[in-house]
């Protein structure tokens, strides 16, 4: 049942957190006011029985009536009932009780929220009707700014949500992916019509890359004596870190080659084993190409959520138009 209390001032000693009242307190003086302002049922009860004005004195329906007839939709009494609850607040904030403080606040915003609520009602416009709205977002997405944590986590959600979105559209961002699928077809091809092994076809492939780097290593052992001994040393590391990834792939190519030599001429055993080799190294680059895909829909999430952008949108078609509704729901999130 709801509790009437009257306005008065707490003594600092006192204790009591407001989760006991439970956000059913309500102002006892102005039930009485709202009452005196609906004598006529009041003076229709009194002619009609005594009695039955009594027991209508001590039931809930006379608080029902004035929580949804007066708490918030007459001035008066919406203002009384945000100055009794700002009293607790500065009680509990004096005490520094911000966890109580809190909930008085948001009971406070609930109270506004109900307010604006019967001012659109009354009075239907867009701006009323923002109002009302906005209160209503802000207690969901920050629990009316007392819980920014809940901020973090909507716009995650938002970034997530539209990041599947951006996934299953391809972009620009995305062609690379495309050119490595097939280039990785045509690398296996090369490698079952040979008798080379996987890590040969790999260097031939790299071979213009690794020539421009053995030139620059050329040319630094050509000039050592024109050049200064630090910028030597400083190159040489330079053109390890250059050659690592191919060195790297190339070991790891030499190492998973098991079985060499043309697919025509090995046999149904070795046919089965190089099937195996084959599948696994196909569905590791898959896995790489699915997962790069991901992150892009993933970063392009993310950057259009916070309004960064490229000055382009590197995307077609319908996500092109909600990559402009995310900008606007990330500024709006964010700000």
């Amino acid at each position: 049942k709801k509790i009437l209390l009257s306005e008065f001032v707490f003594p600092k000693e006192t204790n009591i957190d407001w989760i006991q009242w439970k956000d059913d307190l309500v102002l006892r003086s102005q039930v009485f006011n709202f009452e005196n302002l609906n004598t006529f049922k009041m003076d229709s009860l009194i002619k009609q029985d005594f009695d039955a004005y009594q027991e209508w004195l001590r039931s809930s329906e006379r608080i029902e009536n004035y929580i949804n007839d007066g708490q918030t939709k007459i001035k008066e009494c919406y203002l009384a009932e945000i100055k009794f609850r700002f009293n607790f607040y500065n009680h509990y904030k004096n005490k520094y009780d911000l966890e109580s403080a809190n909930l008085v606040y948001g009971n406070i915003k609930d109270l506004e929220t109900k307010r604006f609520e019967h001012l659109y009602e009354t009075n239907p416009s867009f701006k009323t009707f923002f109002k009302w709205r906005i209160n209503q977002f802000l207690k969901i997405f920050s629990g009316n700014g007392k819980e920014p944590e809940r901020a973090i986590i909507f716009s995650m959600y938002v970034i997530l949500f539209f990041a599947f979105i951006y996934l299953l559209f391809p972009n620009s961002w995305d062609s690379l992916g495309k050119k490595r699928l097939m280039h990785r077809f045509e690398f296996f091809q090369k490698y079952l019509r040979r008798n080379d092994g996987m890590h040969t076809i790999y260097l031939e492939e790299q071979q213009e890359e690794i020539s421009s780097y053995e030139e620059f290593k050329a040319n630094l052992e050509k000039t050592k004596t024109e050049l200064p001994s630090f910028f030597i040393k400083w190159s040489k590391p330079l053109y390890n870190a250059s050659m690592f990834s191919s060195r790297i792939m190339a070991r790891f190519l030499k190492s998973t080659d098991i079985l060499k030599g043309k697919w025509q001429d090995l046999t149904p055993k070795q046919k089965r084993w190089k099937n195996l080799q084959i599948g696994f190294l196909l569905t590791i680059g898959l896995i790489y190409d699915l997962f790069i895909k991901m992150l892009n829909a993933l970063m392009l999430s993310i950057n259009t959520f916070t309004t960064l952008g490229f000055g382009e949108i590197p995307i077609k078609g319908l996500p092109r138009y909600l990559a402009i509704i995310q900008g606007f729901i990330g500024w709006f999130m964010l700000t």
